[in-house]
């Protein structure tokens, strides 16, 4: 068979035998043709049904030999200039298909990398390298390469998201007119590049960043901070040899950085020695963990605050979630007053402006059920107050909204294109939150929720140009929120299926980057669970639902913040807490017996001391146990509420005929 015949036949074969072993709802191999004797393509991630565009580099190389190590690995000759030009592409990887055994193996260009630097540093000046295949591509193998691609999305998008807002707009002194920019004053262009560089970069306008800062060679040989913003531009490029080499020429100006560039300049030193493979993965993210708890410097505080937004974007549960918020206002309120950079400034200002803006919902929702609690008070005890302040709540969420309002345009105005789709993407947010707000009292209210259309449009007009400029930047968190928020205004609408199909967009990029939150969103919008119909089946649950089965499953902490809470709903001092606590424990032994022992089971307090403000809880009540079906009662009170119910069961329940638990695995003993 002609040679050319036959490596076309072992190519069609290689490629056959790849796919057949990718789990298609994993990953996808898409082919390129290569020059020499191999296939160049892409392993793209797949999650839920959608490709991510998260991929791993990847050259498809074949054999016909057998021949194996004394390790059992197999050896293979490749050029170096293929090793560095596979070094450049995202998350690199060989692939050998053994013809005669018709077995796929793997190997870690990075790794690979690694080892040669080990053996002979001197390797990159040969014509040739061997690549050792020693793991054949199997169930762990696919993992382990989904959470490589994954991993290192996850780094890229860091990096860029810190380096892209450090850094001013790019202000009067250039020009961004159809794709293209300009600098108005030649005079002062290493200066603009300098103040800009970064936000243009991650803008999408590396390749001519990178043709401007050429252009000042000697400019630039002799300037550490564009040496180092050449450097990011060829990393945003994907010529990781390159940035490698200006870093170098940027440590040599190390005098000439500030101290906030130079922690940029460790941060992306740091991402190329894993993108060419001299740390791994988990090496680089425990540098960027340190990096977050280290004291001291801009860009340190920079990283805890990204951190703990990391945290709040994967995390389920809503009680830590919660507190990631407290911590994070915290934390964002400290550094308001100690940086000095205006970019970081600003950021900071966003992003306290976005917790402000998820505890003002949560400290809506609160007062929202305040009013369910109050609706089952004596009528002397009820504040009309408290629903009042739903709608002076919205109010005051207006005038917050209006204040925020030019200090966002302020910012978008004055810094890069992330602090700008930041503005964008908040604005937006704090709008829709309005519209769950108002679907909210209409809920409780029972009325039917129909917002203006114009105030729909201006929210989804605000979240279409936010997720512009993530999507050129690659931030994929602000990319994804942003088209949630667009989704959730459709099903306001009521264009449900649009909904979907955005949420379904957004959903693959989620499971893959672990946004735990986006991810919950998206799945509810594709299942039809819109905020307001959740809303609305969430306040029918609490309505109609036993409260038993929940009182019942109460902790003691859980005790101590439902007592704190009446406390605060009725108005009442916190010298009443220890009462309060008392008569709360007692609605548990309660709800615990009605379940576990007999519906009819009722501990009854005196009830005269919530006549008035002056007694409520002034005094632990005494108590009794009744049968609500057969007037059973018991003959001595008591402020003991165990002993009570156990008093009653031996008195009339034993013997009893109509002794009916409520819960499912209740016995009638």
């Amino acid at each position: 068979m002609p040679q050319v015949d036959r490596k076309n036949e072992i190519k069609r074969k290689s490629i056959a035998r790849l796919q057949g072993l990718l789990p298609e709802d994993r990953l996808i191999f898409r082919a390129e043709d290569a020059d020499d004797f191999g296939v160049d393509g892409t392993l793209e991630l797949v999650t839920a049904g959608g490709a991510t565009n998260f991929r791993s580099h990847a050259q498809l190389k074949s054999t016909e030999s057998l021949r194996q190590n004394a390790d059992g690995s197999i050896s293979l000759s490749v050029d170096v200039a293929n090793i560095n030009y596979l070094l450049n592409g995202s998350c690199p990887i060989y692939l050998l298909y053994v013809v005669p055994t018709n077995a796929m193996y793997l190997s870690w260009a990075r790794t690979e990398k690694r080892r040669l630097d080990n053996e002979n540093n001197n390797w990159t000046n040969q014509e040739t390298a061997t690549i050792r295949f020693s793991k054949q591509l199997d169930a762990s193998a696919i993992d382990e390469i989904c959470d490589r691609i994954r991993d290192e999305a996850s780094l890229r998008r860091r990096v860029s998201d810190v380096l892209g807002r450090n850094s001013l707009s790019p202000g009067a002194l250039v020009e961004v007119k159809n794709g293209k920019i300009a600098f108005t004053d030649i005079a002062k262009e290493a200066e603009s590049i300098s103040a800009s560089g970064f936000a243009l970069v991650t803008a999408g306008f590396a390749t001519q960043i990178i043709n401007q800062i050429d252009k000042l060679a000697g400019t630039a040989n002799n300037n550490g901070k564009l040496a180092l913003i050449r450097a990011y531009a060829s990393y945003r490029l994907g010529n990781l040899l390159e940035a490698e080499a200006w870093i170098s020429r940027s440590k040599l100006r190390l005098e000439t950085i500030e101290a906030q560039d130079q922690n940029l300049l460790h941060l992306l030193s740091k991402a190329l020695d894993f993108h060419l493979g001299r740390i791994t993965s988990k090496e680089y993210f425990t540098f960027e963990s340190e990096l977050a708890t280290t004291e001291g410097g801009e860009t340190h505080l920079i990283y805890r605050i990204n951190s703990l937004r990391w945290q709040i974007l994967e995390e389920t549960d809503s009680a830590k979630r919660s507190a990631l918020v407290q911590q994070f206002l915290s934390l964002t309120n400290d550094a308001s007053t100690t940086i000095r950079t205006d970019a970081l400034k600003a950021q900071i200002e966003l992003q306290r402006a976005e917790a402000e803006g998820w505890e003002r919902i949560g400290s809506f929702v609160s007062k929202a059920m305040s009013i369910r609690a109050q609706a089952k008070m004596p009528p002397s005890l009820r504040d009309p107050r408290v629903k009042e302040g739903l709608a002076a709540e919205i109010e005051l969420w207006r005038r917050w909204e209006s204040q925020i309002a030019h200090q966002i345009s302020s910012n978008a105005e004055r810094f890069g294109p992330l602090i700008t789709a930041d503005s964008l993407y908040i604005r937006a947010s704090i709008r829709a939150q309005m519209i769950h707000m108002q679907s909210l009292v209409s809920v409780i209210d029972r009325e039917t929720f129909r917002p203006e259309d114009s105030m729909l449009a201006g929210i989804i007009q605000l979240a279409e140009a936010a997720r512009d400029i993530y999507s050129k930047c690659e931030a994929w968190d602000g990319d994804s929120k942003s088209t949630l928020i667009i989704a959730e205004v459709e099903s306001v609408r009521g264009n449900i299926d649009i909904a979907k199909k955005l949420a379904s967009s957004v959903l693959p990029k989620a499971q893959a980057l672990r946004y735990a939150q986006t991810e919950q969103r998206a799945l509810a919008l594709i299942k039809g669970e819109t905020y307001l119909k959740t809303t609305k089946e969430q306040w029918e649950k609490i309505e109609t639902a036993d409260p038993d089965f929940a009182v019942s499953q109460w902790s003691d902490a859980d005790v101590r913040k439902y007592a704190a809470g009446g406390i605060q709903l009725l108005g009442l001092s916190s010298e009443r807490l220890v009462n309060a606590e008392k008569d709360y424990a007692a609605m548990r032994v309660n709800a615990r017996a009605r379940i576990d022992w007999c519906r009819h089971l009722a501990i009854l307090q005196n009830l005269t001391h919530t006549r008035s403000r002056e007694s409520f809880y002034a005094e632990d009540p005494p108590r009794i146990c009744a049968c609500t079906l057969l007037k059973h009662r018991s003959q001595i009170e008591s402020q003991e509420p165990e002993m009570l119910v156990s008093a009653f069961k031996r008195a009339y329940c034993l013997t009893c005929a109509h002794r009916a638990p409520k819960g499912a695995n209740s016995t009638k003993q």
